[in-house]
């Protein structure tokens, strides 16, 4: 069974409570459940006051195989962030813009830019599949059986019209996999809830919505 969890957005202290409210304990510095697992939705960075400790958190807890993670926007732009861009020497693949900096400043700051920590991170990062807005309508695989893709990138407007159309569409689009998670976001305080249908790919139309909030 999995616990899908999204938007951190740097607030460990809620997401430990989260997790503790799904019966998950820490033991040796690493959240986790006897018989559940996480997929981390992405997003861990960008706004909170403690976003070194969440993504340690997430981190820890998918390098011991306690939880599965895709990499938000936030992430990649972290990424984009740091790495130079080797076509326009002295730039970088996301421009240190004034805009871009203030949406990213919170987490340099926690993170100090450029040490090795930020590097870590950054690193770690690029290891996380694409799954958050940049998925050009292609599933991408959690797992040999698990699959996600975000509702905004593909379909919404067939969904509006005729769900069982947009359903069958994403059946035939993810036939190797036996779960399909279809990710959708609505803001709720500091976390924000993540809403997902879960279709069983062996029961064409079969779907449940599920959600957790703090």
């Amino acid at each position: 069974m999995y616990d899908l969890i999204g938007d951190i957005r740097g607030y460990a202290s809620e997401l430990k409570a989260l997790l503790a409210k799904m019966d998950y304990q820490e033991i040796n510095g690493i959240w986790q459940h006897p018989e559940r697992k996480v997929i981390f939705l992405g997003d861990f960075v960008d706004r909170g006051p403690e976003q070194v400790e969440t993504v340690q958190i997430a981190r820890s807890m998918v390098e011991s195989d306690n939880a599965l993670a895709v990499m938000g926007n936030h992430e990649f732009n972290a990424v984009a962030w740091a790495t130079p861009d080797p076509k326009n020497p002295g730039d970088y693949l996301r421009s240190h813009t004034d805009k871009n900096q203030d949406q990213h400043q919170a987490f340099l700051d926690q993170v100090s830019e450029g040490s090795d920590l930020h590097q870590s991170m950054v690193e770690w990062f690029k290891t996380l599949p694409v799954g958050h807005y940049w998925m050009s309508g292609e599933p991408v695989p959690l797992s040999d059986h698990i699959a996600c893709l975000d509702c905004s990138v593909v379909g919404e407007s067939i969904l509006k019209k005729d769900k069982s159309s947009w359903v069958k569409m994403l059946k035939i689009r993810a036939l190797k996999f036996d779960f399909l998670m279809l990710l959708h976001e609505l803001t709720v305080s500091k976390l924000l809830l993540t809403t997902l249908a879960v279709i069983r790919l062996g029961s064409f139309g079969e779907t449940a919505a599920v959600a957790y909030q703090n």
